[in-house]
């Protein structure tokens, strides 16, 4: 499996004279939007959760009541254990 992904960790890519991908590699294309999704689903969980914002002085979700305290970057993690 490895080895036919060197040509993508090492930036190798066999390219056409107008230097686009081949057709049959599509450079995982297909994963970006879903990968997209779920960082921007963690930014907004660090920034409601973890961040403490300096007009309030606590985070955002503990300003809503949601929780009580400030929560560190492994309680987070810990979310995607559970999933």
């Amino acid at each position: 499996m490895l080895a036919g992904n060197v040509p993508l960790l090492l930036g190798i890519h066999p390219r056409r004279v107008d230097g686009a991908l081949p057709l049959d590699e599509p450079d995982a294309f297909t994963k970006k939007a879903e990968n997209h999704a779920h960082a921007v689903a963690l930014h907004f969980m660090w920034y409601n959760f973890a961040r403490i914002h300096q007009t309030m002085r606590v985070t955002p979700a503990m300003e809503a009541g949601v929780t009580d305290h400030v929560w560190s970057a492994e309680e987070i993690v810990g979310l995607l254990d559970r999933a």
